[in-house]
């Protein structure tokens, strides 16, 4: 996959997770269906570390996120998703093509992978919480279908 057609896929993803945190409401923020489980608020703040946390790990071999610092409403996390994707789409537009393609990434305990792949990681990633808020949401009784969980 190109940089574009990536960058085109993630904007994709990206605009439906966006437009299904925008359907949590505060009030919910500190739900969690189980004591094991991420709260709303614990999730939505993940999506934003882990997003930035794989960006410098792929793009500086640092696998660190940018901040933990945990966001109190759903207006701070979305600020966040948003300041943190601007900043991803915008390393992935400077980081040369045959990096994307070719460039080793050793993320922590797993084996080598290309940049490439590691980017497509960070979407199922994204994707892979996504469906968990959506389970959330709907578990709440909130009026959600297929279409709010893969719909830009």
């Amino acid at each position: 996959m190109t940089k574009r057609g990536f960058l085109a896929y993630f904007e994709f993803v990206r605009t439906a997770t966006r437009r299904l945190v925008t359907l949590v409401p505060d009030e919910h923020l500190d739900y969690r269906p189980r004591d094991n489980m991420f709260s709303m608020r614990e999730l939505l703040n993940h999506f934003a570390w882990a997003e930035s946390m794989t960006r410098n790990g792929i793009l500086e071999d640092r696998w660190a996120a940018d901040s933990e610092e945990q966001r109190n409403s759903r207006d701070e996390i979305l600020a966040a998703l948003d300041a943190s994707f601007t900043r991803t789409q915008e390393s992935i537009r400077e980081f040369p093509e045959g990096k994307f393609l070719n460039k080793d990434v050793h993320p922590p305990g797993q084996p080598v992978i290309k940049a490439e792949v590691a980017f497509l990681g960070l979407i199922l990633h994204e994707v892979h919480h996504r469906t968990q808020l959506f389970l959330y949401l709907k578990t709440l009784g909130l009026p959600v279908d297929s279409s709010t969980l893969f719909t830009p």
